[in-house]
């Protein structure tokens, strides 16, 4: 059964909780990508910082350029580990409508990510079948 570890992609570009939403919003734009973790000083997951919550912030009336990410971040409720099923991670994903969920390691450092994408790159290249993607989870993803 293909695993997380199978599909996540392994380069993830992190955020400080201490950075501006002027800088994360750099970052996330010279790196093409819509959202990334944050971790602290010890490299451990906090939460993720996407172009949602930077929505977030417009429609609160609070956001200001030089506000720090720390302040609308969404924290981490739900990672995976690089041992879970795919169809864990998919599973996870529909029933939370998010669109990218940490792989974390024993010590909670970011060592993947997975997003919709992930999985289908993975059911185009052909090492997933669309219906091994609907079958129910063997590993429930894990809270933090």
């Amino acid at each position: 059964m293909l695993t997380v570890a199978d599909i996540m992609t392994r380069s993830v570009v992190t955020l400080s909780p201490f950075e501006s939403l002027a800088q994360a919003a750099d970052t996330l734009a010279m790196m093409g990508v819509s959202g990334a973790p944050v971790c602290d000083a010890g490299a451990r997951a906090l939460g993720v910082f996407s172009k949602s919550d930077v929505v977030g912030g417009l429609v609160d009336g609070h956001l200001r350029p030089d506000a720090l990410v720390r302040d609308h971040m969404t924290k981490v409720t739900v990672s995976l580990r690089a041992e879970d099923t795919v169809a864990a991670a998919a599973s996870v994903m529909a029933e939370r409508s998010i669109h990218r969920v940490l792989v974390l390691d024993d010590d909670e450092h970011v060592v993947g990510i997975v997003s919709p994408l992930d999985i289908l790159k993975a059911i185009h290249d052909g090492r997933l079948r669309l219906e091994a993607a609907a079958a129910p989870p063997a590993g429930a993803p894990r809270r933090v």
